[in-house]
């Protein structure tokens, strides 16, 4: 059922799409030539109408690509656990090996270690690193997942994972909201609200033109009463 709220969103953006499209656009560039328009249709330029064309285009393919990203792009999942992650749990506690401990330690203090060797960036990147610990000195660990947690890690009980700096599950695009996706979920509220703003100022001259002959009268007639 999660894919609901998705085929939601994309029904909705495909009927605004097309009604904006066929409705406002399309009617105006057949009546670019057209000379029988009437007192109350508006008509703007042909450089215009392209240019809102093109323009209306683009952003739609914006907001179709940032929603396609944002929903199928991974939020940054933690590694799923191994057999030797298993062994080194111990009562809660993710044990470091002494070795690796004392490496660490010495490269610290150390100032004219090169961090730019190959051999030490490799070491580095092998070895797992852990900040923030509970209220009793044992290091954050999922017990769901069995894994350790680093910094703004968190469970998402319906992806069933832990994800990295994870904001929200959101159900409009089935998916979490994390380290990795978090900036095509802003792109797609930034171009969704730009997309809204876009269409209403597209239609917004036309729909004053359209009541005009509701709002003409009661102006005259307003003005022979006084």
């Amino acid at each position: 059922m999660s894919y609901i709220y998705p085929l939601f969103v994309i029904i909705l953006i495909s009927t605004v799409y097309t009604t904006f499209l066929a409705f406002n656009l399309i009617p105006q560039i057949n009546a670019v030539n057209s000379e029988d328009t009437g007192n109350y249709f508006y008509t703007p330029s042909e450089e215009e109408l392209y240019g809102v064309l093109v323009s209306f285009h683009l952003m739609f393919f914006m907001l179709m690509s940032c929603f396609v990203l944002a929903s199928t792009s991974s939020p940054g999942y933690i590694p799923r656990e191994t057999s030797e992650d298993r062994k080194r749990w111990v009562d809660g506690d993710f044990e470091i090996s002494d070795r690796d401990d004392n490496q660490v330690k010495e490269i610290i203090q150390n100032t004219d270690a090169n961090l730019t060797d190959k051999n030490v960036i490799s070491w580095l990147k092998s070895i797992v690193i852990l900040e923030r610990k509970k209220q009793y000195g044992y290091y954050r660990h999922c017990s769901a997942c069995n894994l350790y947690k680093p910094d703004r890690t968190h469970h998402c009980r319906i992806c069933d994972r832990c994800i990295l700096r994870m904001d929200h599950h959101c159900p409009w695009i089935s998916n979490c909201v994390g380290h990795r996706n978090y900036k095509f979920f802003l792109l797609l509220l930034f171009y969704a609200i730009a997309s809204l703003c876009f269409i209403l100022g597209g239609m917004a001259r036309r729909l004053v033109y359209a009541f005009r002959p509701i709002v003409s009268p009661l102006i005259l007639t307003v003005r022979t009463n006084d």
